[in-house]
């Protein structure tokens, strides 16, 4: 949602996050060997792997499969997945379009710290989009987006503050977010909007809202929250390394699990040993050897 030069707050277009990338060919085939996969963690109830192959299989153009795996994840509490169903249900793509719905998903996910679903939210109070108008609530959604670092929520901020919208009016505050905006993303829109505004305002005040534009430093989201997750098991690369392979046997064994004998073959006990662990520390079951699980290992082995 590309902030125009309008007197109303950009309205935003769904915005699909990147898929995540196709594992490289190594890492299929291991996942394929220990049986996990991101569709065989997705129907084993995985919320992120619900999530993540619903983005797949939007991406793919299959819009009413997607719309059940991401409303699985929604409800299961991944604030991405909310976000993301509720703009199908927005935009009535693979599901009936239902407004009300829409605004209440998105609430939540922005509730949750999902920095896009903040912006729509705001957007929709000010449209009254599946609520009642409420200029205050638009603003204070905007406003936490904008600390967020999101642009389009910047530029709409300093519209509000300009016009005097949900907040009261205030030029140096417009001028400071309209400067944030600008400098943030090079918007040649918002660098007009700020010099214009420059004309109206006492030589004191332009000084003390440049210097707030001038250090404002954005908040730093919450990476899981807006849909960006590391060390996920399906993603991840086994090894068959012998000597990896021993070390985590060794480990194992110390621990308690019976990984069988210390040979650094992956046998089937040595899997079942590791699927133990992992689900004793509430991890999806991979049977993976990587460094993930020797560091884990570690860690449990020193107490």
């Amino acid at each position: 949602a590309d902030a125009s030069g309008s007197m109303l707050p950009a309205n935003t277009e769904p915005v699909t996050p990147a898929p995540a990338p196709a594992p490289s060919s190594a890492s299929a085939a291991a996942s394929a060997r220990s049986g996990l996969t991101l569709a065989s963690a997705a129907s084993d109830g995985n919320p992120v792997a619900r999530y993540q192959l619903g983005m797949q299989t939007l991406e793919n153009g299959n819009p009413d499969s997607a719309a059940i795996l991401l409303r699985r994840a929604a409800e299961q509490g991944v604030p991405a997945a909310q976000y993301r169903y509720a703009k199908l249900l927005e935009t009535g793509e693979g599901v009936p379009q239902d407004l009300e719905a829409a605004r209440r998903w998105t609430e939540r996910a922005a509730n949750a710290g999902h920095r896009r679903a903040m912006h729509n939210l705001g957007v929709m109070y000010y449209y009254g989009t599946g609520t009642a108008e409420n200029m205050e609530t638009a603003a204070r959604w905007f406003q936490e987006a904008a600390l967020l670092g999101l642009r389009d929520s910047q530029f709409n901020l300093a519209l509000l503050y300009e016009t005097g919208d949900g907040v009261p009016q205030s030029l140096p505050d417009a001028y400071a977010w309209f400067s944030i905006a600008a400098n943030g993303a090079d918007d040649p829109t918002a660098r007009e909007r700020a010099l214009a505004l420059e004309g109206a305002m006492e030589p004191e005040a332009l000084n003390a809202a440049r210097s707030t534009a001038a250090g404002f430093t954005p908040r730093p989201i919450d990476a899981e929250a807006n849909g960006i997750y590391q060390d996920l098991p399906w993603e991840r690369t086994a090894t068959t390394d012998i000597a990896a392979v021993r070390r985590a046997q060794g480990f194992l064994s110390v621990l308690g699990y019976s990984p069988g004998p210390i040979d650094g073959e992956m046998g089937t006990r040595t899997r079942e040993a590791i699927m133990q662990f992992e689900a004793d520390l509430g991890l999806p079951r991979t049977g993976h050897v990587d460094s993930v699980l020797i560091e884990r290992l570690e860690r449990a082995a020193a107490g």
